[in-house]
């Protein structure tokens, strides 16, 4: 006659099962219901969340086996590239007025997002980012009008003096 046998189930590290399925659940050997951390479960079984190096979007390192909760969790990125929960996401640089960048840092230089690397006319680059020229208007040496911001290539550049003082360059001096 035919003899029935139990599927056997044992516990253990890696892809063994942490918890198996119930005797009367099995339908192969080493049927599992939990699995260990950095693995899933498959139909019943353990499977590894794989990871892949490599350049651009790829991780640059890889989370520890034990560590990893889904498929390629990145430990480190590569340069232009930040950690965002486990994957690596482009830092973006958006181009435009004011502001914004007149032409964006290559991806692997970029620290931040909106890292320029030039500025529209009338703003300067500090860090990494577009700041305006300021200026202002004021009694004796200061400006009567400023130049406008995107003929601006300095601070306190004015267009007109106050009575009294004449244009030294860009700014005001007293006759």
């Amino acid at each position: 006659g035919t003899r029935c046998e139990a599927y056997t189930c044992s516990t253990g590290s890696g892809r063994e099962c942490k918890v198996c399925r119930s005797q009367s659940d099995r339908t192969a050997h080493g049927h599992c219901a939990e699995c260990n951390p950095g693995y899933f479960l498959s139909d019943g079984f353990c499977q590894a969340y794989d990871c892949r190096t490599g350049g651009g979007e790829s991780c640059a390192s890889c989370a520890p086996q034990g560590s990893r909760t889904t498929k390629d969790h990145c430990a480190t990125c590569n340069n232009g590239y930040f950690l965002k929960g486990a994957h690596c996401q482009e830092y973006a640089c958006v181009k435009g007025a004011g502001t914004q960048c007149e032409s964006c840092q290559p991806v692997p230089d970029r620290r931040v997002d909106s890292h320029c690397a030039s500025c529209n006319p009338g703003y300067e680059l500090v860090g990494q980012f577009c700041v305006a020229f300021r200026c202002g208007t004021g009694q004796g040496t200061g400006c009567a009008s400023c130049v406008s911001q995107d003929n601006r290539t300095v601070h306190d550049q004015c267009a007109t003096c106050n009575q009294g003082h004449y244009m030294a360059g860009t700014r005001c001096e007293a006759y």
